[in-house]
């Protein structure tokens, strides 16, 4: 009886009739609670319903029972990214390049994944394995360029942006992050060099203008620095990048008030994890009150 409830409710699935897919699927679980594909099928109905925690749970228990359902693990490697669960998302991305580390998707899996648990020399191996194949692919020509800058080889970043560039020399994204590495490493003349070919092509680019600020605090220039961050605050007020730097050029210039106000609202927007802890240590720093 287990394999007619199964087939039915196989059945349904195919026919994209989803409840019907789970209450048959159910029947076969009872008659048989060690039935891993029924598990797998009814994880997919409710994945397909997009009761994710439903889903999740029937793909762990087809995985508990049999650990090469592969598809379940995908399956559930997806949604935890979707639900923003990465280290669950990355553990799963492990075992199946473990199982298939030849399957493209599982490595864009995995380069979605890694650097967002800071497995940065990880996510490097897979775009240099899906560069072989796309050497001209301007994602992952870009993506290697920002995996060195994370891994604090701005040189080597440097060179994988201007590679870009010699592929769509109008990429401003590009053109950014040269200046952002130049800067990093002190060459403020191909950061500003760069900077101001962004700002040729969009003058309004918020980010841009932020981080031009940012070369101009560094290079004493602190007037210049207001002027360019303001601008980005009045094209993106929501920037929170625009708003930690000028928390600090404001602090460079003795607004002490100011400042703090700036670096607070830098944190209020999100200012993601990894630039929070350098807020906070900002903060402890200069306000230690």
């Amino acid at each position: 009886m287990k394999k007619d409830y199964f087939q039915i409710g196989f059945n349904f699935l195919n026919e994209n009739k989803l409840h019907r897919a789970i209450t048959y699927l159910t029947k076969a679980i009872e008659e048989d609670p060690t039935y891993a594909w029924a598990y797998e099928r009814r994880g997919m109905a409710y994945y397909y319903l997009c009761q994710l925690p439903e889903a999740i749970e029937n793909f762990t228990s087809a995985l508990s029972l049999d650990a090469t359902l592969i598809g379940a693990l995908h399956n559930r490697a997806s949604i935890y990214l979707t639900m923003e669960e990465t280290e669950k998302a990355a553990a799963d991305a492990e075992v199946l390049l473990e199982m298939d580390h030849y399957n493209t998707d599982y490595k864009y899996l995995g380069l979605k994944v890694f650097p967002a648990v800071k497995k940065y020399k990880k996510a490097l191996l897979i775009t240099n394995d899906l560069l072989k194949a796309n050497p001209e692919n301007i994602d992952l020509i870009w993506m290697k360029g920002w995996l060195f800058a994370k891994l604090e080889n701005s040189h080597e970043a440097i060179i994988w942006f201007k590679k870009g560039l010699q592929i769509d020399y109008t990429n401003v994204m590009l053109m950014s992050n040269i200046g952002i590495e130049a800067t990093k490493v002190g060459d403020f003349s191909m950061a500003e060099e760069y900077f101001e070919k962004v700002l040729s092509i969009a003058p309004q680019e918020s980010y841009l203008l932020c981080n031009y600020g940012y070369l101009e605090h560094i290079r004493g220039n602190n007037g210049r620095a207001l002027e360019l961050i303001n601008q980005a605050l009045e094209y993106d007020c929501s920037n929170s990048f625009a708003y930690k730097n000028m928390g600090i050029v404001l602090l460079a210039t003795g607004q002490r008030e100011k400042a703090f106000e700036h670096l607070q609202m830098a944190l209020e927007l999100g200012y993601t994890q990894d630039h929070d802890e350098e807020v906070n240590q900002f903060l402890s720093k200069h306000f230690p009150e």
